[in-house]
């Protein structure tokens, strides 16, 4: 007997559940964050941004016509990057507790109750069958031994 595909229903009208999304989707924006900050990190450091190369970038932009912006140094970036390892641990915290919320939520929709109630029925159904046939097998057993048969095979009684 080939065994039912088990489905579970997600409340997705359900605001904790779609806290629980809004919270995984904040920490992919924020893990994008970091590569990008990572990205201008490693660049800079390829680069070697001294403060002599910071000043040449600013230098070339003025001949350019272009405004002074200043250019960040490799603390800087790599304080961005921190600030984005903190950001994705205090998401992480919270898409743990959405997820707690989310995971009670999915589990107390009506649907996963019925559904829940199904397989403990059935369960407690097949334990109680085991529980018959066992008993069967005992009492077929013991009436074989009472009619004079004193080995008892199963390889006999299965016929091979």
């Amino acid at each position: 007997m080939a065994a039912e595909k088990i489905d579970v229903h997600i409340p997705e009208d359900d605001i904790l559940v779609q806290n629980c999304r809004q919270g995984e989707n904040k920490l992919q924006d924020i893990y994008a964050g970091r590569s990008q900050a990572v990205g201008r990190f490693n660049s800079a450091q390829e680069a070697r941004l001294s403060r002599l190369a910071r000043v040449d970038i600013q230098a070339t932009a003025l001949l350019n016509g272009q405004e002074i912006q200043d250019v960040p140094t490799l603390e800087d970036l790599k304080q961005e990057v921190e600030v984005w390892d903190r950001a994705i641990e205090k998401q992480r915290n919270v898409v743990e507790t959405l997820r707690g919320q989310f995971s009670k939520a999915v589990q107390t929709h009506p649907v996963q109750r019925a559904r829940w109630r199904q397989i403990i029925e059935k369960e407690a159904m097949a334990k109680r069958l085991t529980a018959e046939a066992a008993r069967e097998r005992l009492e077929f057993v013991d009436a074989l031994r009472k009619a004079g048969c004193t080995t008892i095979s199963e390889v006999w009684l299965g016929g091979q």
